[in-house]
């Protein structure tokens, strides 16, 4: 008997195309499934990076509007001072005019008394 017979080869030739076959199948359902959680994935870190990049803009935004913020409050703070100052000088102003009519009016009623 020898190991290559002819019934026995073509059976061997039999098995090992199933074999062949069934390996192939096996190769193509992982490569279709790797494929398909490969598209997830992206998809998932696509959405992700989408979320990220708004939130920065955002986050930008954010920051911007708060300089904006700040800068109006300077700008308001020196604007009040400054009309403190004016208001302040325009009473020192007022006050000083007072001062005088009084010492006019004090100098001519003391005037009118010596008289």
């Amino acid at each position: 008997m020898t190991w290559n017979s002819g019934k026995s080869n073509k059976k061997m030739n039999i098995i090992l195309a199933i074999v062949s076959i069934v390996l192939i199948l096996v190769l193509g359902m992982v490569l279709v499934t790797d494929h398909r959680s490969t598209g997830k994935e992206t998809k998932e870190l696509t959405e992700l990076a989408d979320k990220e990049k708004k939130g920065i803009e955002d986050y930008e935004n954010v920051k911007k509007r708060a300089a904006e913020l700040a800068e109006q409050s300077q700008t308001s703070e020196e604007d009040s001072d400054s009309k403190e100052s004016a208001t302040k000088a325009s009473d020192a102003e007022d006050t000083d005019e007072i001062e005088r009519k009084e010492t006019k009016q004090t100098d001519s009623s003391q005037e009118n008394d010596t008289k």
